[in-house]
């Protein structure tokens, strides 16, 4: 129980920095991103987080980022995405039907298992304790 109630825990840590990341990229890109037209190059799929590699024009320079997104098989390869990306930073991007809706719920629904995990280790370790009437 107590590997449960650490993993719990480094599970809520990870997943609410996550959040926080995900959320100041949005945020900056809603303000101050410059959205462009993006080739997809690759398109790989891990358990309901697909990736996409796409490759798109910055200023002057071209860039090729690997960018993640829920909805499974919706794009492929050598297709046409919009992005917004940092000018400032033009690694920094992201697909731009993510700015302005709900991007980081995946994460708050990581942090909310590790949340019931150290939970459930914390209230199992606690009724297991040596000398409790």
């Amino acid at each position: 129980m107590t590997a449960l109630t650490i993993l719990g825990l480094v599970l809520l840590v990870a997943q609410l920095r996550a959040a926080w990341h995900d959320h100041k990229l949005l945020t900056g890109l809603s303000a101050h991103g410059t959205p462009t037209e993006a080739q997809v190059v690759a398109v790989q799929a891990d358990r309901g987080l697909d990736h996409a590699t796409v490759r798109y024009v910055a200023g002057q320079d071209v860039e090729q980022r690997r960018i993640g997104f829920w909805v499974r098989s919706s794009v492929h390869k050598g297709d046409t995405i919009r992005v917004v990306y940092d000018p400032e930073q033009p690694g920094h991007v992201a697909l731009a039907s993510e700015l302005g809706g709900e991007p980081v719920w995946w994460d708050l629904a990581g942090a909310a298992a590790g949340a019931a995990s150290a939970g459930i280790g914390v209230t199992v370790l606690a009724r297991r304790r040596p000398g409790r009437d």
